[in-house]
């Protein structure tokens, strides 16, 4: 193995036993599916295994190549074979700093640090693992060259290696989550069905079912209750079959929640957020309140039923909800009535506006018309599988959804724009209130489809620091003049205004 370079460090060793299971996990699922319902005569669906030798390999070169130094203005990283690839990354630059820690990395005494930038959808560097001593000085090279929120967001980070958040003041906690929240966080949220659906498949692949009632005493019954034809007992079987799956969904989805969400916790002090949560994988986050790019309020029906929402929260190049701890999962429940000190805390300028301004008016006749095409093309498009009677059907049923979808949607979608931020309220049977600072604005655009131009309207896009195109606030349906209008000021207020990251 070459040596690094003068001033350059290498990943710690067990940074090729993280990867090689990160591997692991990545064909674990597919394997799995493959597993239990290949059978002999697809054989060769098994030999999709070896692609996971390559993979490892790749980690492994990632690791011999992968080198960095810390330089007086600037964090250097070098990786790659073929392409050799040098990235400087200033100090000043550094969005985030992230640090997770689960108790195998707390048994072999590493960690996983993560730096963000306002650049991409990726971190800007991605240090796992690094071992205790060289976390430490990678924290405090950042929190002494840098400024802002990375300094402070490093030197956070430095606390949480000393126990310090313990020790923080009550004062500073805005939000926890009890086992209750946890367990309304979990029915909410739905995140049962695909551990639901590998259950059942390993299930039938054993013959786990049969074995189970071969020779029990339940057999003679249960052969009995599914060969009874009564309409009341097929009634009854499908009753009984579907609860079973809806409280097997609803289990599924709170212990994931649980393991997921355990301690969570919330916190606010000097002009940052710190966020921490997690049973197996500890997730932390110092996120800088001057950061935030967007915020975003959501409320589902049930969230509406039971009076609860949810806020995330978006920072320049970091908007995957998995891989960026605190944002996407920023408060998973909150109380309604909480909402607005949530929003004064995370976005001080984004004060709730009272009031919105509708779209156009004949939106609404526009997006009947579209209903209708998407239901005729859904009934067209099951045709070949259920038949004409079953594709009218299907289209009878469709027609008054869509209808009610349109409705919903066209009264309530609309934008307000107050001193500071720009406010968009959109959504039909989900809900979302979404919040972007006038200072964070790059650009603003008004498109027209050709649609749009026939109808006299336009689409209104926002884009801030490092948003890719799916990430884009877009605000559809709006007269001509009106898009114009909103179009011309925040592009006059945001040119105004210095824009800051």
């Amino acid at each position: 193995m070459s040596d690094p370079g003068p001033g350059f460090r290498r990943l710690h060793p067990a940074s090729l036993v993280f990867r090689f299971f990160d591997a692991l996990q990545t064909f674990f699922v597919p394997a799995l599916l493959v597993w239990l319902w290949a059978d002999a005569d697809h054989a060769w669906e098994v030999w999709l295994g070896a692609l996971f030798v390559p993979v490892v390999v790749a980690h492994v070169l990632h690791y011999v190549t992968f080198r960095y130094a810390m330089h007086d203005e600037d964090l250097v990283v070098r990786h790659g074979i073929i392409v050799r690839r040098e990235r400087h990354i200033p100090y000043a630059r550094i969005e985030n700093v992230d640090l997770l820690r689960n108790p195998v990395h707390r048994m072999l005494g590493v960690a996983i640090v993560r730096l963000d930038t306002a650049a991409g959808d990726d971190a800007e560097a991605q240090f796992k693992v690094l071992s205790m001593p060289a976390v430490t000085e990678l924290l405090e090279a950042i929190r002494d060259r840098a400024s802002g929120g990375a300094a402070r967001g490093a030197a956070s980070c430095l606390e949480t290696l000393e126990d310090a958040p313990a020790g923080h003041a009550q004062d500073d906690v805005v939000l926890r989550a009890s086992l209750r929240d946890l367990i309304v966080i979990g029915i909410v949220s739905h995140r049962g069905l695909v551990a639901l659906a590998a259950f059942v498949g390993v299930l039938s692949r054993f013959d786990v079912t049969e074995k189970l009632l071969e020779d029990s005493v339940l057999r003679p019954l249960v052969k009995r209750w599914v060969a009874s034809s009564s309409e009341t007992a097929s009634f009854a079987q499908i009753a009984l079959l579907a609860s079973i799956v809806i409280v097997a969904l609803f289990a599924l989805s709170i212990a994931w929640t649980i393991f997921r969400y355990h301690g969570y916790r919330l916190e606010a002090s000097d002009g940052l957020l710190r966020w921490s949560a997690g049973a197996w994988t500890e997730r932390r986050a110092t996120i800088p309140v001057a950061r935030i790019q967007r915020l975003t309020v959501r409320r589902t029906l049930l969230h509406r039923l039971l009076g609860l929402a949810n806020l995330r929260i978006e920072t320049a190049g970091a908007r995957d909800d998995e891989e960026r701890a605190g944002r996407g999962d920023f408060v998973p429940l909150c109380r309604w009535t909480d909402v607005e000190r949530l929003v004064a805390i995370s976005m001080p300028d984004a004060k709730l506006p009272s009031s919105y301004e509708a779209v156009d008016p004949a939106a609404h006749s526009r997006a009947t018309r579209l209903s209708l095409i998407m239901s005729l093309v859904g009934g067209a498009l099951a045709f070949p599988l259920v038949g004409f009677v079953g594709s009218a059907s299907l289209t009878v049923a469709l027609v008054p959804l869509f209808l009610v979808r349109a409705r919903r949607m066209t009264r309530f979608l609309g934008l307000a724009v107050t001193e500071d931020c720009l406010w968009v309220r959109r959504g039909a049977f989900h809900l979302a209130w979404i919040a972007v600072p006038i200072a964070k604005i790059q650009t603003i655009a008004v498109a027209m489809s050709p649609f749009d131009q026939r109808w006299d309207m336009a689409k209104l896009v926002v884009d801030v620091a490092g948003a890719s195109s799916s990430d884009l606030l877009t605000v559809p349906y709006l007269s001509h003049a009106v898009a114009i209008r909103h179009y011309e000021r925040l592009g006059r207020d945001s040119a105004a205004i210095e824009l800051t990251w």
